[in-house]
């Protein structure tokens, strides 16, 4: 199918997107902003806004799913994927929450949600790239994607530890070297 054969560009563009999101419609109540009144106000003021920030990354979630099945056909792999799809469930039910409750970050819910998403979906996302990296025996720029993946490892204990500046962080980190190492195995593996 077509949507499979560009899946890395579509991961790539909608992960660019979605990172452009997090810093102009979610950032104001992210963990980049320290005091939690300040974070509670800009949700209060612009749920829209942050609604459409988790929107974004829904979609990017999507367009990962779609480039780990690419990359697990291209090997004769697939099984990886299931973990990438219990990952998914997870992060889509996460944000699910951010949209539909626009949570106080102070909050049980907004804890719930965010190990969902940053916790469950991610390590899972992360388990999946592992497998699906160890059993490519010529992927390019190897290093690049154990720096990705080591990246999404921090950013899984970082949001179980309830660490927002490890978040913030190692999700810069992650998007850095992930975003530009999709590209690279769009290019050599297709």
């Amino acid at each position: 199918m077509r949507i499979f054969r560009t899946a890395p560009w579509w991961c790539a563009a909608l992960h660019v997107v979605a990172g452009i999101g997090a810093v102009t419609l979610l950032r104001g109540g992210s963990e980049a902003v320290p005091d939690v009144r300040e974070r509670v106000a800009y949700m209060a003021r612009y749920p829209e806004r942050w609604r459409t920030g988790w929107i974004l990354w829904m979609l990017a979630a999507l367009t990962l799913l779609a480039f780990y099945a690419w990359w697990g056909d291209r090997i004769g792999n697939l099984w990886p994927v299931a973990i990438a799809a219990v990952g998914l469930a997870c992060d889509w039910s996460g944000e699910s929450i951010f949209i539909a409750c626009v949570p106080r970050p102070d909050s049980r819910l907004y804890r719930t949600a965010a190990l969902l998403t940053g916790g469950a979906g991610n390590g899972l996302y992360t388990i999946a790239a592992i497998a699906l990296t160890r059993a490519t025996h010529n992927l390019p720029w190897r290093p690049l994607a154990w720096c990705a993946w080591i990246a999404g490892i921090g950013l899984t204990v970082a949001t179980i530890l309830g660490n927002d500046g490890g978040v913030m962080i190692t999700s810069a980190l992650l998007m850095l070297t992930f975003i530009p190492w999709v590209v690279i195995a769009g290019r050599k593996m297709s």
